[in-house]
């Protein structure tokens, strides 16, 4: 016996999808708050989206994208701090660990590859010490 599944999305996921929406929306004002030098944008931004990763939280709480969301949160919170010691490379290197965590968290959601974070995640030394550069896991 077959059953046909409906095709049209369940409430979750049309919420689900427009949050990431606004997640992508708010990364990309982010990166142009980094491109300007405009702390204050880039801090609103970081902040809109750790509003908006919490919100995601109650739709999808998986294992795997708990985890990933928490490395968000803390990337996020990173580049807030920077943000208002008015450091841009900080700020900088902590959005590409933001990016890095979108990307690899959308890779493992979608089932393309098993990733394994903590060999991904490039530690602050790999683009040499400065101030800013905070490693995510205690590294």
């Amino acid at each position: 016996l077959l059953v046909a599944q409906s095709a049209e999305p369940n409430s979750a996921q049309v919420e689900n999808k427009l949050l990431m929406q606004q997640k992508l929306d708010q990364a990309q004002l982010l990166l142009e708050g980094l491109a300007m030098g405009d702390f204050a944008k880039i801090e609103q931004c970081a902040g809109e989206l750790r509003r908006i990763n919490t919100q995601s939280n109650v739709i999808r709480a998986d294992a795997k994208y708990i985890e990933y969301s928490a490395q968000f949160l803390q990337a996020t919170e990173r580049v807030a701090k920077m943000a208002q010691k008015q450091n841009l490379e900080g700020a900088t290197l902590n959005y590409v660990q933001v990016i890095m965590t979108c990307v690899e968290c959308h890779k493992a959601v979608r089932g393309t590859q098993e990733v394994a974070w903590n060999s991904l995640t490039p530690s602050y030394s790999t683009f040499g010490a400065g101030p800013g550069l905070e490693p995510l896991h205690g590294d």
